[in-house]
C-alpha cells in the first residue's frame, strides 16, 4: 500500500490534507468529495498522482519491476501538487467547472485544514454542516450508486448491547441491519423500475429531465427508498474556531444519545483536526467553557409535528423605507439583491419535505439555523404512528408496493424505541430519505430570494426542491405585492418591480 507524502489518515474514515499542497489543489481534491471512488479520498488521490505520473514518466518506469525507482517516480509526481504554476491536470479541472460551468462554491473550498469524515451517517454529516461559516462537500446521493453499500459506523450496535432492539431476539439480529436490507430491496426495485421507464427518450421529455441517461433521474425517483442507515461522507476546509464549535455539539449530542459507535466517530474527527492542526490541539472554545451539562442547541433536538402545507413562506418587514440609491434589478436578471434588502424584512420559511431534500436546503447557510422535525398525527403513539412518505414520492415497483407498509411500521417502532431511549442519533437512521420531515427557518429578505431562485432555476434541479422552491416565490411575492415601502421619501415605491421579481 503507498504511503502518500501529503494524505495522511488520523483514525478510520478521518483523513487530511498536507498545508504543503496549494490551496488549488487542496480546493480540488475537497469538491472531488461529491464523485468519490469506491476507495474514497484515497483512491481519488492515487487516481489523481498515477495521471500526473504517467504524463511525466515512461510507463516501464511505473510497471513496479524496480520498487524504490517506481516509488521516486510517484514521489516526484506527488510533488507537482506542491508547486506553482498548476499542473495541467490540476488546472483543467478549475477551467472546467468553475471557468466553463460556473461553480463558483469551489472557490470557497481553499480553505485549510480540508478533513475527510468517511463511512459517517447522513445524520453525521448533517450536523458537520450545521454552521453559518460552513465550507464543504458532501458525497453525493443523487449521482452515485454504491454497490453493496455498507452501513455508517454511527449505525453499528454498541459492542456491549448487539443485539438490543431486535426485532426478533433469536434471530440475534440489530434492528438497524435488519432496517438497512429491507430498505435497500425497495431502492433496488424502485431504481429498476425508474431506469426502465426513463430508458425511453419519450419518457424523459414527458417529466421534462435533460439527461440523455435514465440511470441519475432513476436515482432521483427511487432516492426515497434509500435507508437512513447509509455510509456516507463529506469533506471540510472551514477554520478551526468554526469547526470547533460543530465538533463540541455533535460529540455532546453522540455522548448524550448512548451510542458508543458516534460517540468514536466524532472522538475520531475530533482527531483529525487536531493531528492537522498540532500547534492548536485541544484549544478550540477557548473563549467558551462548556460543562459536560451543556446544553444541547434546542435547534437540534427533535420532535413530531403536525402534517400541513408543503411550503408555508411569512414575510415579516422590519422597516418601511430602502435606501435611497438602492440599485434596482431588471426583471429575469440572476443576480444578488442589493444587501439592504436584508434589513428590510425578514423572512420565515417552512418546507414539509423529504429527508433527502431537507438536506438541500440545509445546506443555505444564511438560513441558520434551520430546525428538524418529523412530521406525524398527534394524539397516538407507537405502531399506530406511522412515519409517513413525503407525497412526491410512491412505491412504483411492485416489491415495493407489497413491502412499503410493513417497513414503515418496523421503522416507526425502532424511531420510537431509539427516541423514547433518549437516543437521538440513531433514531434519525432509522428513517429512510423519504421520510416527510418539517424543516423551519429563517433569513434576511435578499438571503431568502437568493436560495428560493437558485433551487428553482438550478440546472438539473431535484424535481421536489424545484417545485418548492417555485411556490416559495409565489407566497413571497404575493406578500410583497401587498407590501409598501418608501427610498428616502413619501411616495410609495413598487417593491416588486426594484427587486426585478414582476411577471
Amino acid at each position: 500500500m503507498t504511503t502518500w507524502q501529503f494524505l495522511h489518515e488520523s483514525a478510520p474514515g478521518v483523513y487530511h490534507l498536507d498545508h504543503r499542497l496549494t490551496p488549488e489543489v487542496r480546493a480540488m481534491f475537497a469538491a472531488m468529495s461529491s464523485r468519490l471512488p469506491a476507495g474514497g479520498i484515497s483512491g481519488r488521490y492515487k487516481q489523481i498522482v498515477d495521471a500526473i505520473a504517467e504524463a511525466m514518466f515512461d510507463p516501464q518506469l511505473l510497471a513496479g519491476a524496480d520498487e524504490q525507482k517506481t516509488a521516486w517516480a510517484i514521489g516526484e509526481a506527488e510533488n507537482k501538487l506542491t508547486t506553482y504554476p498548476l499542473h495541467p491536470r490540476v488546472q483543467e479541472f478549475f477551467d472546467k467547472f468553475v471557468l466553463r460551468y460556473g461553480h463558483s462554491s469551489i472557490m470557497e473550498l481553499t480553505g485549510s485544514p480540508p478533513v475527510y469524515s468517511e463511512g459517517i451517517s447522513w445524520y453525521d454529516a448533517y450536523l458537520l454542516f450545521d454552521s453559518p461559516l460552513c465550507s464543504g462537500q458532501e458525497f453525493s446521493t443523487r449521482a452515485v450508486k454504491h454497490k453493496n453499500w455498507p452501513m455508517a459506523r454511527s449505525a453499528m450496535p454498541n459492542p456491549t448491547e448487539q443485539f438490543r432492539m431486535s426485532t426478533d431476539p433469536e434471530a440475534q439480529t440489530w434492528i438497524l441491519e435488519e432496517l438497512h436490507a429491507e430498505w435497500f430491496e425497495v431502492f433496488n426495485a424502485e431504481v429498476a423500475w425508474w431506469k426502465v421507464l426513463f430508458s425511453l427518450e419519450s419518457n424523459r421529455k414527458a417529466f421534462g429531465l435533460k439527461d440523455k441517461e435514465p440511470f441519475r433521474p432513476a436515482l432521483d425517483r427511487a432516492r426515497w427508498a434509500l435507508p437512513g442507515t447509509i455510509a456516507t461522507g463529506c469533506c471540510h476546509t472551514g477554520h478551526l474556531r468554526e469547526r470547533s464549535r460543530i465538533l463540541r455539539d455533535g460529540l455532546l449530542l453522540a455522548q448524550r444519545s448512548g451510542a458508543e459507535m458516534a460517540v468514536e466517530v466524532w472522538e475520531n474527527i475530533r482527531k483529525g483536526y487536531a493531528d492537522a492542526l498540532p500547534g492548536l490541539s485541544g484549544m478550540g472554545l477557548r473563549e467558551a467553557v462548556y460543562s459536560s451539562d451543556a446544553a444541547i442547541p434546542a435547534h437540534l433536538l427533535v420532535f413530531d409535528v403536525e402534517p400541513g402545507d408543503e411550503v408555508e413562506v411569512r414575510l415579516m418587514p422590519t422597516r418601511e423605507y430602502i435606501y435611497v440609491g438602492t440599485k434596482s434589478r431588471l426583471p429575469g436578471v440572476r443576480s444578488y439583491l442589493d444587501p439592504s434588502f436584508n434589513q428590510i424584512a425578514r423572512v420565515d420559511i417552512s418546507f414539509r419535505c423529504s429527508l433527502a431534500v431537507a438536506r438541500d436546503w440545509h445546506r443555505h447557510r444564511t438560513m441558520y439555523p434551520w430546525a428538524l422535525n418529523i412530521v406525524r398525527r398527534f394524539g397516538e403513539v407507537g405502531e399506530d404512528t406511522p412515519l409517513r412518505i413525503h407525497s412526491g414520492y410512491e412505491p412504483k415497483s411492485a416489491f415495493g408496493k407489497r413491502h412499503l407498509g410493513a417497513l414503515l411500521q418496523k421503522s416507526s417502532k425502532a424511531y420510537n424505541d431509539f427516541m423514547q431511549a433518549g437516543n437521538q442519533m440513531q433514531a434519525m437512521l432509522c428513517l429512510p430519505l423519504g421520510t416527510e420531515v418539517q424543516l423551519k427557518g429563517q433569513g434576511g429578505l435578499r438571503d431568502v430570494i437568493y436560495m428560493l431562485e437558485l433551487r428553482a432555476n438550478a440546472h438539473g434541479a431535484n424535481f421536489e426542491y424545484e417545485a418548492q422552491a417555485k411556490e416559495a416565490l409565489l407566497q413571497l411575492k404575493s406578500q410583497l405585492s401587498a407590501a409598501t415601502y418608501r427610498a428616502g421619501s413619501p411616495i410609495p415605491i413598487d417593491i416588486l418591480r426594484v427587486m426585478g421579481l414582476q411577471e
